[in-house]
């Protein structure tokens, strides 16, 4: 794959230093294996921020998966895929009063932060009304099941100085009880425990606390009265190999077995929002090395164009969000190996053996072993995406692979020193890739999911057979944080041959590269009142 990206100077010193590449088939996999886990009253809104792409929201919509919202840009987003009003969940923690009014107007499912937020829904209920607009929205409450921290205390949002949801103690149960008598368009509960870092257990703990207060609801107020549950998402993702798991399936029984009550009445919509663990695996960064320093103690220092702007938890908080880095050669997109990795054949677990031309077996350009640091083009000395690792010596044009890639790095962005932003390519086997002009365009897929179990997310490969790149025009989509621009996002999809083997990877062009002058244009646009 990367090889292909070489020959059509996608990447490269010379052309684009950074790429973003998503694995589509990888995603559709992720989607299927998804709804394979769980019965169909389980309604799979998949987090906007952790991928924003439109064509991959687009095709998850088509799917029958919902969206959950952090923010009223994303429930525009959403809408704007053609997502079902009583599909999207709108959960942000700070909703201002016009913000709810938009949402209500649109019949947007609402989960309410705290007992502020619903008196804003209050009012707004009423002022819509009084105009002759009757919102058909869900709206629920958030709920801390208090069940304590996770691993990474900032992704831990369930103990009792959590920011988030209204505290399930004495108190407040009964005061959301009443809440429920009070207003029968009150019909929803949400929570969400936290995410990387938590335990399954954790999180099955929340839902069953979660399922056994509804029913304290209904035992208060009449059966049926709760009609969607949220039990939010945040599974964990592996990150220190390609082996997937947790898999939904894994957890889907240890939810059965804690709280079976979700599984037991169809008539009940339960929600689950996952993000991260839909995308992470199932995109890839491709980095051209600009140069290589010695530290005079033995240590290599590789400078890519891609730091804390694309990877910001990353360098930011290294010890609780790493990510595997593997070196490319400069001339093939083959992977680099030591004469030891070499040897052992089969063992590592950064091996791309579709862009090696074989599965299994390291075919890469044998290097000597270094101690290494990548570094970013930040202006910072935290800007380090892998610190004094072991990896084959890299070179200047040589390319740096930055594995599992794929879920909150476009959302987080930061425009930091001011730099541009690159390309975004997707490459697949399942779709047709058509050009786009806007967030109402988007992929379409050559066939729809299919109701059985998959493996889940295989990891994403950066695969070697000849593609053909395609550009999509997107509509311009500018963030203002730190005035730096994102990265390309490539899709890559393999046509089938008629003897029914698939013959050649096709890549594209989902978003394109921020230049220079689009962040200047940001910046320029903007006017004080």
């Amino acid at each position: 794959m990367i090889k292909e990206l070489i020959a059509k100077e996608v990447v490269g010193l010379d052309s684009q230093p950074v790429a973003l590449c998503y694995d589509m088939d990888a995603l559709k996999e992720t989607l299927l294996a998804l709804k394979a886990a769980y019965p169909p009253h389980f309604l799979h809104a998949i987090a906007i921020k952790s991928n924003p792409l439109p064509f991959f929201l687009k095709f998850a919509v088509e799917q029958g998966f919902g969206l959950e919202c952090a923010s009223i840009a994303e429930v525009v987003l959403a809408l704007r895929q053609g997502c079902s009003p009583d599909r999207i969940m709108f959960d942000s923690p700070a909703k201002s009063k016009r913000e709810i009014s938009f949402a209500l107007r649109h019949n947007v499912q609402v989960n309410a932060d705290n007992f502020f937020e619903l008196d804003r829904i209050v009012e707004a209920r009423a002022k819509l009304q009084a105009d002759g607009v009757f919102s058909t929205s869900h709206v629920g409450v958030r709920v801390n099941p208090l069940v304590g921290l996770g691993a990474i205390k900032a992704l831990s949002v369930s103990d009792a100085r959590s920011k988030f949801g209204i505290p399930l103690n004495v108190e407040n149960r009964k005061n959301m009880v009443e809440l429920f008598r009070q207003y029968p368009w009150l019909d929803s509960v949400h929570i969400h425990v936290g995410s990387q870092g938590c335990s399954m257990e954790q999180h099955a703990s929340g839902a069953a606390k979660l399922a056994d207060f509804v029913g304290e609801i209904e035992s208060a107020v009449g059966a049926g009265r709760v009609r969607v549950i949220d039990i939010g998402g945040g599974l964990p993702v592996n990150f220190d190999s390609e082996e997937v798991k947790p898999r939904y399936c894994d957890y889907s029984q240890i939810l059965r077995h804690s709280a079976p009550a979700l599984f037991t009445n169809p008539d009940r919509t339960i929600v689950t929002e996952y993000g991260r663990s839909v995308n992470a695996k199932a995109a890839w960064a491709v980095c051209a090395v600009e140069y290589v320093k010695e530290s005079g103690d033995g240590l290599s220092i590789a400078v890519i164009q891609a730091g804390a702007d694309l990877f910001m938890r990353t360098c930011y908080c290294p010890a609780n969000f790493p990510l595997r880095v593997s070196g490319h050669n400069q001339t093939d997109g083959k992977r680099l190996v030591t004469g030891a990795q070499e040897a052992n054949g089969a063992n590592g677990q950064c091996v791309h053996g579709h862009a090696d031309g074989g599965q299994g077996k390291m075919r890469g350009h044998v290097r000597p072993e270094a101690r290494v640091t990548v570094a970013g083009p930040l202006c910072f000395g935290g800007d380090k995406i892998a610190e004094e690792v072991d990896l084959p010596q890299l070179q200047e044009g040589d390319f740096v692979v930055v594995h599992d890639a794929g879920a909150n790095t476009l959302s987080t962005f930061s425009r930091y020193a001011s730099r541009p932003f690159f390309d975004i390519f997707g490459v697949g086997h399942s779709f047709i890739i058509q050009r786009a002009d806007g967030l109402s365009k988007h992929t379409t897929p050559v066939r729809g999911l299919t109701n059985k179990c998959v493996p889940q997310c295989r990891p994403s490969r950066p695969g070697s057979l000849p593609p053909v790149l395609v550009r999509y025009a997107h509509g311009r989509w500018t963030r203002s944080h730190c005035s730096r621009t994102a990265p390309p996002v490539y899709g890559y999809y393999c046509t089938q041959a008629d003897d029914g083997k698939w013959s050649r990877i096709n890549v594209v062009l989902l978003k394109p590269a921020e230049s220079l002058e689009d962040v200047l244009s940001f910046w320029e646009g903007a006017r004080v009142s």
